[in-house]
């Protein structure tokens, strides 16, 4: 999903101006657009409360990575296989 939200806002931003404009300033738009939301998103979950049910919960893993790899090995390598075959 985010690979075809990048596509599509370089694709909106080129075809918005000209192909002079696109090469020389306007493909950093998008880079400017995406420095933003770095800065959006933190800010946003800084101010989100947890849950009830999240707050409550009590089990914490010291190792959170190797749970993981023992508990869901298949999810991980399907996860893994997802990501290379972009």
């Amino acid at each position: 999903m985010a690979i075809a939200l990048a596509s599509g806002t370089f694709l909106i931003t080129a075809l918005t101006m000209s192909e002079a404009a696109f090469v020389s300033w306007g493909w950093r738009i998008p880079f400017l657009a995406g420095v933003v939301l770095v800065g959006v998103g933190p800010f946003v979950r800084l101010r989100l409360e947890e849950t009830h049910a999240f707050r409550q919960s009590t089990g914490r893993a010291k190792l959170p990575v190797a749970e993981t790899l023992v508990r869901r090995p298949r999810e991980v390598v399907l996860g893994a296989f997802v990501v290379t075959s972009e």
